[in-house]
């Protein structure tokens, strides 16, 4: 799937991408206008930009993740992942 960021001028490409995680969620707004969780995938380019998936009833949308943003994400819903990319968290 191709996504054009066009305020950076850059094109995403998620079969060059790396899936980094299918665990997330994403909030999202349904067609009554209530905020819903959405599960989605985050994906990194080989240049370390990120892009957030989500599936929205028959379509999907697609921006970008800035990297605060995924390792909340990460934390949240994927803390191996997180590990495995930012380093072992602190034991409470």
């Amino acid at each position: 799937m191709i996504y054009v960021d066009t305020k950076n001028m850059v094109k995403y490409d998620t079969d060059k991408m790396e899936l980094v995680s299918d665990k997330v969620k994403y909030t999202c707004k349904d067609v009554f206008g209530l905020t819903v969780l959405r599960s989605g995938k985050l994906y990194k380019s080989k240049k370390g930009n990120w892009l957030g998936v989500v599936r929205k009833d028959l379509e999907k949308e697609i921006g970008t993740v800035d990297e605060e943003t995924v390792k909340k994400m990460l934390m949240k819903y994927d803390v191996d992942k997180y590990e495995e990319i930012f380093g072992e968290l602190e034991e409470a």
